[in-house]
C-alpha cells in the first residue's frame, strides 16, 4: 500500500476566515474530530512572537502553549512564517516531537533558507512550504530542491497558492520535484480551489508521484479556507479509503462540519467566488483583484487591464500602496480640462448648486428637495446618475455607472478623464481632483467637490449622500453595492475627513440626513 497521508490544516489555514479566533471549545471539538477520523497529520496553527497567552486562538508562543491545549501527541505542527517570524525567540525544541512547516516567497528564498537552518539547530523537524511554486522557474526549483537535500527536512510541497494550476501543471511539477529531491524526503501538496480544481489536482498528484516516494496531501475540514477555500479533508479521505484502502473514518468530521465548522461559513462565506477565479487565472494575490473590484468603478475589461499592469515580482505578495498606484496610474488619463471649466462656470454663475445622490433619503425628503429647487432655481447636478428629479448635468467618476447611465438627451454631461469618452460636454482631468486626505480616493462625490472647488464655487447643497451601508441605502435596489464592512466604514471616514476639509473654502449642507455631512 502506497505511504500517503493527509495533513489537516483547519485550525491553521482556516483561521485566515475567523482570524484564528477559534474559541477552546472549538479548537478541541476540531482535534478530537481529528483524531476520530484518524487524520495522520495536524497543522494546529501558526508560530508567533508574541507574549500573553490566549487559548482561543490557534496561535502559539512555543509548542509547549500548544501542549497544554492539545497535549503531547505524534504529529503536532506549526506553521512558521519565514519572512515574519523573529527567529531570535524560537526555544529549543523541547522534545523531538514538534513539527515546524516553514513558508516563505521566492523573493525571501535566501531568509527562509537561513531560518530553516536555525530551526533545525534548534532541534525542530521541518517542511518546507516555497509560496506560490509556480512562480518559480524550473531551474530556480532544482536549485532550491538541491538545497533542500542538504538540509533534509521531512518534506517539500508544492504549494499552489492562488489556485492557478491545472492538473498539467500539477503533473510537470509533481514529476520535477520527483527527479531532482532526495528519495528520503517526502512530497506535500497544498491546493487552494479558486478554479475548482483542487480535488483533481491532488488526484493528479498522487498518480505524478512515483509509487515508493511518501506522500503528504494537505487538506481542511469542508475545505474551509480563505476566499474559493481549501482541498476538504472528507473528501480526499473518502477518495483514499476506495482507490488506496485507507481506513478514514469520515462520520466525525460530518459531526464537526454540523456543529462547528458550517457555523463559521454562514458568518463569512468561501468557496467558488469571482474574485478568486480571476486570482486563480491570472497568477496573482486575490488582494490585488478584491482591491480593484471593491471600488466597483471598473467594468471587467478595466480589471484585466490592471492585473496585467502587476510586475512578476510583485504578483505573489498584495502590496496595498502599489496597487493604488496601478489604479490611479490606469485612470489618470491627463488632459487640459481648462475650457470645461471655464464654460461651466459662465453657466452655474451666480446660481445655487444642488448635489443630486443614490441615497435613500430622496424619496422621504421628495418634497424638501423640490420646494429648494423652485426657491432658489438651483443648478441640479446628479452624481454617477439621475434620480427622479429634474437634473441640468450629470457628473461621472465611475466608468461602471457611466457605461450603465440611461440619460436625459436634455441633460449635460460631466465626466473625469478616466472615463475615455470625448463626446460629452465638459471633460475633468482625473488625477487632478483625487481626494487625497485619509489615503487616495476616486469617490464621485469628492471628485464633483473638488472640481466646483477648483472653479471658485462658494456654496454647495446636497441631497441623497446617506452615506454608505452594508445594505438597503440606496433609492433603486440596482444601485446597491455589495461592499465589505471594513472598506465601507474607510470609505465613510474618508468622504468624513475630505468634505470637512473642504468646509474651508466652501459652504456645504445637505437637506437630507448623512452620516457624513
Amino acid at each position: 500500500m502506497r505511504d500517503i497521508k493527509l495533513l489537516d490544516c483547519t485550525l491553521r489555514d482556516g483561521g485566515y476566515i475567523n482570524d484564528n479566533n477559534f474559541g477552546e471549545e472549538n479548537i478541541l471539538h476540531i482535534v478530537e474530530g481529528l483524531r476520530s477520523s484518524g487524520i495522520d497529520l495536524v497543522e494546529y496553527g501558526y508560530l508567533k512572537n508574541k507574549n500573553s497567552i490566549d487559548n482561543n486562538r490557534t496561535e502559539f508562543r512555543d509548542f509547549e502553549d500548544l501542549s497544554r491545549i492539545v497535549g503531547q501527541k505524534r504529529g503536532n505542527i506549526l506553521m512558521l512564517l519565514g519572512e515574519r517570524y523573529n527567529i531570535h525567540e524560537l526555544p529549543e525544541a523541547p522534545n523531538d516531537n514538534c513539527f515546524l512547516r516553514v513558508s516563505f516567497h521566492k523573493k525571501n528564498v535566501k531568509i527562509g533558507i537561513s531560518k530553516i537552518r536555525e530551526v533545525l539547530r534548534r532541534g525542530y523537524k521541518v517542511f518546507i512550504q516555497p509560496t506560490a511554486t509556480m512562480s518559480y522557474s524550473d531551474n530556480e526549483l532544482i536549485e532550491l530542491l538541491r538545497v533542500c537535500n542538504e538540509l533534509k527536512p521531512v518534506s517539500v510541497a508544492v504549494v499552489d497558492t492562488f489556485g492557478q494550476m491545472a492538473p498539467s501543471d500539477v503533473a510537470e511539477k509533481a514529476k520535477l520535484f520527483d527527479s531532482f529531491l532526495d528519495k528520503h524526503i517526502s512530497m506535500s501538496f497544498h491546493a487552494h480551489n479558486n478554479l475548482q480544481n483542487a480535488y483533481a489536482n491532488a488526484i493528479k498528484f498522487v498518480e505524478s508521484v512515483a509509487g515508493d516516494r511518501k506522500i503528504i496531501i494537505d487538506t481542511s475540514i469542508y475545505g474551509m479556507g480563505r476566499g474559493a477555500g481549501n482541498l476538504p479533508t472528507e473528501l480526499m479521505m473518502s477518495y483514499l479509503n476506495k482507490n488506496y484502502d485507507k481506513k478514514y473514518n469520515i462520520d466525525p468530521l460530518l459531526n464537526v462540519t454540523e456543529n462547528v465548522i458550517s457555523k463559521y461559513k454562514e458568518k463569512n462565506h468561501w468557496g467558488y467566488s469571482l474574485p478568486y477565479f480571476i486570482s486563480g487565472a491570472y497568477g496573482v494575490h486575490p488582494s490585488y483583484v478584491l482591491a480593484f473590484m471593491e471600488r466597483k468603478t471598473q467594468n471587467a475589461e478595466d480589471i484585466k487591464h490592471l492585473i496585467d499592469m502587476i510586475s512578476n515580482e510583485k504578483k505573489a505578495e498584495f502590496d496595498a500602496d502599489y496597487a493604488n498606484e496601478i489604479y490611479n496610474t490606469y485612470n489618470n488619463k491627463t488632459i487640459d480640462d481648462q475650457k470645461s471649466k471655464k464654460e461651466l462656470s459662465k453657466i452655474i454663475k451666480d446660481r445655487n448648486i444642488l448635489l443630486m445622490g443614490p441615497g435613500k433619503t430622496i424619496k422621504e425628503y421628495d418634497r424638501q428637495i423640490k420646494k429648494y429647487i423652485e426657491k432658489d432655481g438651483s443648478f441640479v447636478i446628479g452624481v454617477n446618475g439621475e434620480y427622479g428629479i429634474k437634473t441640468d448635468a450629470v457628473f461621472f467618476s465611475n466608468k461602471k455607472r457611466y457605461d450603465g447611465a440611461n440619460l436625459d438627451s436634455e441633460c449635460l454631461v460631466m465626466t473625469t478623464s478616466n472615463i475615455g469618452n470625448n463626446n460629452v460636454d465638459f471633460v475633468f482631468n482625473y488625477g487632478e481632483y483625487l481626494a487625497k486626505e485619509c489615503g487616495t480616493s476616486d469617490n464621485a462625490l469628492l471628485m464633483l467637490l473638488n472640481i466646483l472647488k477648483s472653479m471658485g464655487v462658494k456654496k454647495v447643497m446636497m441631497a441623497g449622500f446617506d452615506g454608505y451601508d452594508i445594505k438597503d441605502n440606496f433609492i433603486n435596489s440596482s444601485l446597491e453595492l455589495l461592499l465589505d464592512k471594513n472598506y465601507i466604514e474607510e470609505l465613510n471616514k474618508t468622504i468624513r475627513v475630505n468634505i470637512n476639509k473642504l468646509k474651508n473654502y466652501m459652504i456645504i449642507n445637505t437637506i437630507t440626513p448623512s452620516k457624513n455631512i
